[in-house]
């Protein structure tokens, strides 16, 4: 994307962030000390950037994306149907490559008005604050199409029902405060396990690893077996 290019419109916007990477980056700190978070850059952080910029190549001149730490936000210049098919397709690589990895991701896309100058680094709109508010409150690995861009999905006659490779519609798990119950909200979902054994075989040993967890049971038990049950629904 140019320095000098500006975007001013209504737009498909899709966000994920990694989950618990917060709790890793600590994690290595405490045990590599000060001034080694080079290390964990070489070894973990580069393999995610360096396929995030392998998506920006495919559709480089109809999908952009920027990130910060843990969090990936990728945007079109309009919210044509083909807009929409160039972001799915970015967004769907990109969480299989980095799910593949072993990193947890949960995301949205999602619609609204962006208004994008990256020459002064600003981002904001309605279509950022529908992705990413979604991509926040689901509780397991995975993601999933906003109420608000299916419903510009419906305007332009694309019914993501017939889409039956990459989407189904789903009880999809929320959370809520700590005093709030979860719940469930019926979207689509993408199938981001479909044909891809080595997704299902990198959330399994996710799971394994986050067993070792003293607060497993109470944190990340839900979030994984919400995710396999999906899976083995949809296989």
């Amino acid at each position: 994307m140019g320095n000098n290019i500006i975007i001013n419109n209504n737009c498909w916007v899709a966000c994920c962030d990694i989950l618990g990477f917060t709790k890793t980056v600590k994690g290595f700190e405490k045990r590599a000390g000060v001034g080694r978070l080079n290390i964990f850059v070489n070894n973990y952080y580069n393999k995610i950037i360096g396929e995030f910029e392998r998506r920006k190549e495919r559709y480089q001149n109809d999908v952009f994306s920027i990130w910060f730490s843990d969090t990936f936000l990728f945007f079109t210049r309009d919210d044509s149907e083909d807009a929409f098919k160039y972001i799915r397709s970015t967004f769907d690589i990109f969480y299989w490559m980095v799910i593949s990895m072993k990193w947890p991701l949960r995301g949205a896309i999602g619609f609204g008005q962006l208004y994008a100058d990256i020459s002064k680094n600003l981002f904001l709109g309605s279509g950022v604050i529908n992705a990413y508010e979604y991509a926040e409150k689901q509780n397991w690995i995975g993601y999933i199409v906003t109420p608000e861009a299916n419903n510009r999905l419906d305007e332009l006659d694309v019914n993501l029902s017939e889409w039956r490779v990459a989407f189904t519609r789903y009880p999809v798990p929320f959370h809520k405060k700590k005093e709030e119950k979860d719940y469930t909200l019926e979207l689509f979902v993408s199938k981001i396990h479909h044909n891809r054994n080595e997704v299902i075989r990198a959330v399994k040993a996710m799971q394994q690893e986050a067993m070792k967890d003293e607060n497993y049971q109470e944190k990340y038990k839900i979030k994984y077996e919400n995710t396999l049950k999906f899976f083995d629904r949809y296989p």
